[in-house]
């Protein structure tokens, strides 16, 4: 079976050679579309990422130390000696329940960090043209997991707090250190919460111990 040459006029050629060409630019177009998208989306969802990673560290810490002063009682922390006249004479940190308190928190809180699943939408207009199409657009859906590791620090502080009257304040500082894996590769960021765990009013001055 012979094969049947076709001849196509000069027109007929340069009508062809516009059509591939004009092809070729409206892939070449999708392509480098395709690629701005996928950078400037990269970018955007990173830092969003990061944030609402550091949101649901803060929010994993403060629930847990919420839970666990529940569980212990802030009474359980400080102890206030009096004399026999009613006067207070001092303040001593219960270092035993304190060190208790830490380890546990501690373990509640590395425990509750070791994996968190992170749910960015980004609308596609604030990726391609923040300026004119902000929040507008389909939504474009990046899903990452952070996991951390935390340490523990407690602090006191002595405050005035009115005439002949001292607020006797017990914190815990925690650091936590968190990992996010997102397809385009890892982030770090730390958070740091200074929390209120007990505080006591006395009535003149008494030393804390």
């Amino acid at each position: 079976m012979k094969l049947r040459r076709i001849r196509l006029s000069g027109e007929k050629k340069r009508t062809l050679i516009l059509r591939v060409l004009i092809l070729f630019l409206l892939a070449t177009t999708v392509y480098l579309l395709s690629v701005y998208t996928n950078r400037k989306a990269i970018i955007a969802t990173s830092q969003i990422t990061e944030n609402r990673a550091k949101a649901k560290a803060t929010l994993i810490i403060n629930e847990c130390v919420s839970r666990l002063i529940s569980e212990f009682g802030g009474d359980r922390f400080v102890s206030v000696a009096y004399d026999t006249d009613g006067k207070v004479l001092s303040i001593t940190v219960n270092s035993s329940n304190v060190s208790e308190f830490t380890s546990k928190l501690n373990e509640k809180i590395n425990r509750s960090l070791s994996r968190i699943i992170i749910k960015t939408e980004i609308p596609l207009g604030s990726v391609l043209a923040p300026s004119v199409f902000p929040g507008r657009g389909p939504f474009l859906t990046v899903r990452s997991v952070a996991s951390g590791s935390a340490s523990l620090e407690i602090s006191s502080s002595v405050t005035g707090a009115g005439v002949n009257q001292s607020l006797h304040s017990l914190y815990v500082s925690v650091v936590a250190d968190i990992s996010i894996l997102t397809s385009s590769g890892s982030r770090e960021c730390t958070v740091k919460q200074n929390i209120l765990i007990a505080e006591t009013l006395t009535v003149g001055k008494a030393p804390l111990t």
